[in-house]
């Protein structure tokens, strides 16, 4: 007897297919081939069960939705049991370096049972044993089966387990399980079901994979500006790419250079930007389990159980995953994602999506850093000429490292780089130094204080007002002499000569020397600004329009951000603010002066995201977006802009942005 299945496919709407199966006798034109072909799976029962089991696929196959895996699992596993009458099923998704399988998805009773074991390396157990061999596993006597390792949920009272292969153009790649405590469950028929549906679940993973792959692919295409506002940037929009996969709350991305020999680079994003990876961080990658394994961990019950390095780990919450970014074969840093109340279930459900995305990310993510590390021999590359301040100085107000005698570091490294706006770097060398790495945080305080008086001399007296308000003047005194000592420690390239390059000491005060190997983004800011109004001034607007982005574009936030109380950095937060801010008005209005309203747009949009309240860039960003052709987004912006004074203070728009929301509303010319 055979059964002949004939597929037609439906319209787009309401789509799907046509499925007509036809009972057949072996009529004289059935081949030895057909026989072999139908003897492959046991048909037990009558033709009419495989006919329903047939119908049952088919319904399935057409109801998957196309590029959501997650939607897939999901409606797969529910088809699964209902259709097997299992009480448990579960996915499983394979770790495409190690090849380890990662339990992915589990519906049914006792999930903490089953989730004993959420990985099994090739070989091992049931669902290592289907990914090595490639072949179906099945039994229906669990409690004494060997191959199967899960103690709980043998206690649990199952009896029947059947694991089926998901078979893509290479192999496996996952695997589809049920498990039942019934006596008299049907082993046979529930291979059939899993196999049958097996290969449209496993298409329809693959492709939602796919198309998650593709976003994070199209984001770092759209991020790729060159430099360190492009790499930022790019290292953020893949981390929230992953934190959305992963369904984290929380995450922090790390990069590192092996020929540095350490992190360079750290973004984080959500609720707690203190997590990471304290052996990263502390400048020792290779000891991170994740890195040196090039696997991904999913890190979660008591901390007593995680690996070694793990163990003090800070702000993860109770479960966090390690997911190594590595592309081309080279490992480039390591995405961590946390979790507060709501924790994967499995504690592995989105590890082996997520080790596919990073393979992407982490390929864009090495081309862009290779590109910021070729054009990073700029920062010593004498700007200033454009100035008028001679060959050797370079735009933050440092020296040019030939000037001091000090060697760049590698790739053109300055021997420190420190980045205020936003949350604070520093580094060393190409080499980030964290917060960690301080034996006393006062120190970091220290140099952020001198850093903010940009090289003014301040009196020992003050430094030890702003660090200690309400400690002894003498007590504090003998304190600032240790902690200038361990900032020292840190920053200066040699020890113990006395020939301080950095934080020098001239009778009872101090400073920060501006001349020596050093790149300070605020000092570049205030750089290029000083230059912009200069070309501006002359009416050499295309290379002050260039200036003017170059400014803004160090300007990642605001003045210290991780400082959000301290007193001595407010006043100086605000007149930053307030200058980026006229910077950015003034490049908007020369944008919409020479025919560019999209860029002016841009850069009013900037200006509201710094303030809100600044009418004055809302009725700009009406204008440009009028200008531009885009007069509903103008009249929208106005909305935006009544609701917000409205909201925040109370009052109505003046006179002049009634005006032009006249003009707009009554679709005058520009």
């Amino acid at each position: 007897m055979r059964v002949v299945c004939e597929l037609v496919a439906l319209p787009r709407v309401p789509g799907g297919a046509l499925a007509t199966l036809t009972k057949r006798g072996p009529g004289p034109g059935a081949s030895h081939g057909d026989g072999q072909a139908a003897s492959t799976l046991s048909f037990r029962g009558s033709v009419e069960h495989v006919l329903r089991d047939l119908a049952a696929v088919t319904a399935l196959s057409t109801s998957l939705p196309a590029g959501n895996f997650e939607q897939s699992i999901e409606r797969a596993l529910g088809w699964v049991r209902d259709a097997v009458d299992a009480e448990a099923a579960e996915l499983f998704l394979a770790d495409r370096r190690g090849g380890d399988m990662l339990l992915t998805a589990y519906r049914g009773p006792f999930p903490t049972a089953f989730a004993q074991i959420t990985r099994f390396h090739p070989g091992e157990g049931f669902p290592g044993l289907v990914m090595s061999r490639g072949e179906p596993l099945l039994t229906n006597n669990l409690p004494e089966d060997p191959r199967y390792l899960r103690t709980r949920v043998k206690q649990k009272g199952f009896r029947s387990y059947v694991c089926v292969p998901l078979m893509g153009p290479k192999g496996p790649v996952g695997s589809l399980n049920i498990a039942s405590r019934r006596p008299d469950f049907d082993v046979g028929r529930a291979q059939r079901l899993l196999t049958w549906a097996s290969g449209p679940l496993c298409a329809s993973v693959e492709a939602g994979l796919a198309v998650a792959g593709e976003t994070v692919g199209v984001v770092a295409g759209e991020t790729l500006q060159g430099g360190k506002e492009g790499l930022d940037s790019l290292l953020g929009s893949v981390l929230r790419q992953l934190m959305a996969v992963g369904k984290a709350s929380r995450g922090a991305l790390l990069l590192y250079d092996r020929e540095l020999g350490g992190l360079v680079r750290k973004v984080a994003e959500g609720e707690s930007p203190a997590i990471g990876c304290p052996e990263v961080k502390l400048g020792r990658p290779d000891e991170c389990p994740a890195l040196a394994s090039g696997q991904g961990l999913a890190l979660y019950g008591p901390r007593h159980a995680w690996p070694r390095p793990c163990q003090d780990m800070r702000g993860a919450g109770k479960t966090v995953y390690c997911v190594p970014l590595i592309g081309g074969g080279q490992a480039v840093g390591v995405a961590l994602l946390g979790y507060g109340e709501h924790n994967p279930s499995p504690p592995t459900a989105y590890l082996a999506p997520l080790l596919k995305l990073a393979g992407r990310g982490a390929c864009a993510i090495g081309q862009e850093w290779a590109r910021a590390r070729k054009g990073r021999a700029t920062l010593a590359a004498p700007v200033a000429a454009q100035q008028d301040h001679g060959p050797e100085r370079v735009p933050g107000g440092g020296a040019h490292p030939s000037a001091t005698g000090e060697a760049a570091g590698p790739s053109g490294h300055l021997f420190l780089e420190v980045r205020c706006f936003g949350g604070f770097e520093l580094y060393r060398r190409g080499r980030l130094v964290t917060p960690d790495m301080f034996q006393r945080r006062a120190a970091l305080s220290l140099l952020k204080i001198l850093l903010i008086y940009g090289g003014r001399r301040i009196h020992r007296d003050v430094l030890a007002e702003h660090l200690w308000p309400e400690a002894d003047p003498r007590a504090a005194a003998n304190r600032l002499y240790v902690v200038v000592h361990t900032l020292r420690h840190m920053v200066e390239p040699r020890q113990g000569n006395k020939l301080w390059q950095y934080v020098r000491r001239e009778g009872d005060y101090y400073h920060f020397n501006l001349d020596a190997s050093c790149w300070i983004d605020i000092m570049e800011f205030r750089s290029h600004l000083r230059l912009a109004e200069r070309l501006h001034q002359r009416k050499e607007l295309a290379g002050a329009i260039r200036a003017y982005e170059t400014a803004a574009g160090l300007y990642r936030g605001d003045l210290l951000e991780d400082e959000p109380y301290s007193q001595w950095c407010l006043q100086e937060r605000e007149h930053l603010r307030e200058t980026c801010l006229e910077a950015l008005q003034r490049l908007a209005n020369l944008h919409l002066e020479r025919g560019g309203p999209e860029r002016s747009a841009q850069h009013f949009r900037h200006a509201l995201r710094l303030d809100p309240l600044r009418e004055e860039a809302h009725r700009g960003l009406m204008r440009a977006l009028w200008v531009a052709g885009r007069r509903d987004e103008a009249l929208r912006e106005y909305e935006v802009c009544r609701d917000t004074l409205r909201r925040e203070l109370d009052v109505g728009p003046l006179p002049d942005t009634e005006r032009l929301h006249a003009l707009i509303r009554n679709n005058a010319s520009p």
